[in-house]
């Protein structure tokens, strides 16, 4: 996520639009590594649960980009020490992963990128854990309809803006605001990119979607203020009021109709309920021939036997991940960790196209430990920060 004045001078000139257009080749490289955070968010909606520590959710990201063939991108970018950026409550983004532990009610946002050979995709979602009010799940449910209907004016012939104009006039609708302090970007084998995405009706240079563009759209909903200050680690940002806020975002390719939306999983993982179909016609057919039904016969796409209860509770191995030295092993990635089935990345070299509709249904519906809803207040950082002036900054 960019500070909204970083790239100033991404938006306009000669011959821009032909020099960030990525071939059908390069959009397949980004999905790939797309999956993967994909992958991810898919296990960590089912793990997320009350005592979690943010910096054991970093160690499994950290782990599961690696076992599965990536690089965290974040960990490093400009000095951020994590392979992640977890938000919990008022922090609007790059909040610090800590000893922090999740409480019921809480709300998180998690936000990582994955570098699959030089080629990135990044994504973030809010998540609930435990039971929140009906004012937070209403600010979650708002800023995921706000990320659609930023993907609705993303085609190609849009001018740019439009993508801020109908975030901002849906989110305005529901009564939230935009914390403008904070855009999306292109993205690519660099993780920052033109153009710049503004989420809200802020002047801008002309500037038309083309297809082949690779973007990320991210808006930032706040319950109250959208001014934000720094804390003294640099990188977290708050609401000065101390607001609840809420993000979704998704690395999309700017095609003709729809965006292609290449942070989600395949439809045959990403709907549980065709999934559902498709065994109960296959268990069906089977009856009808006296043919006994056979579990090693269903289709194991997108399940993955994840027990949360050995996440940051049992003991701990060494990581592969390259944790620093200051991190206490306890926060460390479970041995069990690796018993986890790995995301099934399409092993064809031709993806599968993406519907845009792809919030996990364990996050919105699931009655689990995790879901995506809202936020009630509570500081997950440095409990001395004080609220400030907002400041602009880096990413």
């Amino acid at each position: 996520m960019l500070n909204t004045f970083e790239i100033i001078g991404h938006l306009g000139g000669v011959g821009l639009s032909s020099n960030i257009k990525k071939s059908e080749e390069e959009i397949k490289k980004i999905e790939r590594a797309g999956r993967i955070v994909a992958g991810c968010h898919d296990q960590l909606s089912k793990m997320l649960k009350v005592g979690l520590k943010t910096k054991e959710i970093d160690h499994f990201i950290d782990w599961y980009l690696t076992e599965n063939g990536a690089i965290p991108a974040q960990k490093g970018y400009r000095g951020y020490p994590f392979a992640s950026c977890i938000s919990v409550n008022e922090v609007a983004c790059h909040g610090f992963p800590s000893q922090y532990e999740l409480q019921d009610g809480d709300i998180v946002t998690i936000d990582f990128v994955a570098d699959v050979d030089g080629w990135k995709a990044d994504s973030a979602r809010t998540y609930i854990i435990g039971k929140a009010s009906e004012e937070a799940q209403r600010l979650v449910r708002s800023a995921q309809a706000a990320l659609q209907a930023g993907l609705k004016a993303a085609k190609a012939g849009n001018s740019l803006a439009m993508i801020g104009q109908a975030i901002e006039e849906r989110a305005s609708a529901d009564g939230y605001r935009v914390i403008t302090a904070f855009a999306g970007h292109g993205i690519g084998q660099q993780l920052h990119e033109p153009p710049q995405v503004l989420h809200s009706k802020l002047p801008q240079p002309h500037f038309i979607l083309e297809e082949g563009m690779v973007i990320t759209i991210e808006p930032i909903l706040s319950a109250g203020s959208v001014n934000t200050y720094i804390a003294p680690d640099g990188w977290t940002a708050r609401t000065v009021d101390h607001s609840l806020t809420a993000q979704f975002e998704h690395t999309i390719a700017i095609t003709k109709g729809k965006p292609k939306i290449l942070t989600a999983l395949p439809p045959a993982r990403s709907k549980g309920n065709d999934r559902a179909k498709s065994r109960a016609k296959r268990v069906k057919a089977e009856q009808s021939n006296n043919v006994p039904s056979s579990k090693a016969q269903s289709s194991k796409v997108g399940t993955s036997k994840l027990d949360p209860s050995k996440v940051g509770s049992s003991k701990v191995g060494s990581s592969k991940v390259g944790s620093n030295k200051t991190q206490s092993n306890k926060a460390q990635p479970s041995k069990s960790l690796p018993d986890m089935a790995k995301v099934n990345i399409a092993q064809s070299s031709t993806a599968k196209p993406i519907k845009p509709d792809l919030i996990h249904p364990s996050i919105v519906k699931g009655s689990g430990s995790a879901r995506s809803v809202g936020r009630k207040g509570s500081n997950a950082g440095s409990a001395s920060d004080k609220p400030s002036p907002n400041k602009r900054h880096r990413d």
